[in-house]
């Protein structure tokens, strides 16, 4: 196995050094979001900021270096996995950079494996995850709520899945051994032995045991854009495209059988349809969207920040289970949000009940596609609402 070393990006603050320490860990614009709001409610100082990017041709490092500016940091790590095949040393260069400090708030975004490297080799009072979607609510779900069952397997983060076939699994299970084998050598752990994780977070998370939640409503970057109500369309209907191929292994063309009946009720309503691309969905499927008559609008940045940026004050939204759902209604509270169901397996059913309750309370109408090819409209007794 090739061994890349790479330097890990540092700038830092003379007065970095006085007094506690405070981290935050990001990987997309959307957990920096997050990163804002923690910063001014817990009023932290000597802020790290850890910019971490590991993938391939996305906007993420664009999106957040323009935008830096809105986080006040007094350090700021930059590890940036670029051309590297193999990005163990990389991490490692990361873990010894962070030990050096003892935080008393630690934030992190997506608590993927990797994150959790890190996490498990250095000291902190306080961990809180940062919401990275509506896998915030599965994680907590699967973490604290004693009756959770069958969740762990969906909520796996893509690279984290199991791999189909056999070389792939052969490979991947020596990666995974190697890399275990490798930090062990050089004292480092693999992964937490336990996890004592806090949110904060834009949902209204049941309390289930004594974990700890603290909520915000964005209020930081209302402050910072503004809510203004320059430009609406009363009669435009905004939806919020999901990769479902990739998530739930859907096929495109079932995807393309629900937009339709969806394109159609909202046509037979006269609404304007314009929908919103997500930066990982299938062109194909994209543009076959596009030739069923309906406005196909692919933005480089989150839905919410472009409303913000261009002062758009949007009066209804829907999709099926998109996070910007419940940040939309945050920074809007007067938005309205239609929600759409389609038949999956049991284990998921569990798991996108769970999400759409939640979207129920905070006022969203449910849909239920029927075979007829037609929606009707769900009661919150019928989601099976945890």
């Amino acid at each position: 196995m090739k061994i890349v070393k790479e330097q890990l990006i540092i700038k830092k603050k003379k007065y970095f050094d006085e007094g506690e320490k405070n981290l935050f860990m990001v990987s997309t614009l959307f957990q920096l979001f997050g990163a804002i709001e923690a910063q001014k409610e817990f009023k932290t100082k000597n802020n790290t900021l850890v910019l971490l990017f590991y993938g391939d041709s996305n906007s993420d490092h664009t999106q957040l270096m323009e935008r830096l500016s809105l986080f006040d940091y007094d350090k700021l790590i930059i590890l940036d996995k670029g051309d590297a095949k193999s990005y163990i040393n990389l991490n490692i260069s990361l873990i010894k950079e962070l030990k050096k400090e003892v935080y008393t708030n630690a934030f992190v975004g997506f608590f993927s494996a990797n994150l959790r490297r890190f996490v498990a080799n250095i000291k902190y009072k306080r961990l809180f995850l940062l919401d990275d979607g509506v896998y915030t609510i599965s994680i907590h779900n699967e973490l604290y709520n004693l009756d959770a069952i069958g969740y762990k397997e969906y909520i796996l983060p893509f690279s984290e899945k199991p791999r189909v076939g056999k070389l792939k699994k052969l490979k991947f299970k020596l990666y995974n051994n190697f890399r275990k084998e490798y930090l062990k050598f050089l004292g480092y752990k693999n992964d937490m032995n336990v996890i004592n994780l806090g949110f904060f977070t834009m949902f209204d998370l049941p309390q289930y045991q004594n974990e700890m939640i603290v909520k915000h409503n964005f209020d930081s970057l209302k402050s910072e854009y503004g809510i203004e109500k320059k430009i609406s369309c009363e009669n435009c209907l905004y939806f919020l495209g999901q990769p479902l191929d990739r998530a739930l292994g859907m096929s495109h063309g079932v995807y393309l059988m629900y937009m339709q009946d969806i394109i159609r009720k909202y046509k037979e309503e006269d609404k304007e349809f314009i929908y919103i691309t997500h930066r990982a969905e299938d062109e194909e499927v994209v543009n076959e969207i596009g030739e069923l008559g309906v406005e196909v609008l692919s933005l480089n940045q989150p839905f919410e920040l472009y409303c913000l940026e261009n002062s758009l004050n949007i009066k209804q939204i829907a999709s099926f289970n998109s996070t910007a759902l419940f940040s939309m209604k945050k920074l809007f509270p007067e938005i309205e949000i239609d929600v759409f169901r389609f038949p999956v397996s049991k284990a998921i059913s569990k798991n996108i009940d769970l999400i759409h309750g939640m979207l129920y309370d905070i006022g969203a109408d449910i849909f239920q596609w029927d075979t007829n090819g037609s929606y009707q409209i769900k009661e919150k007794e019928s989601l099976c609402h945890l």
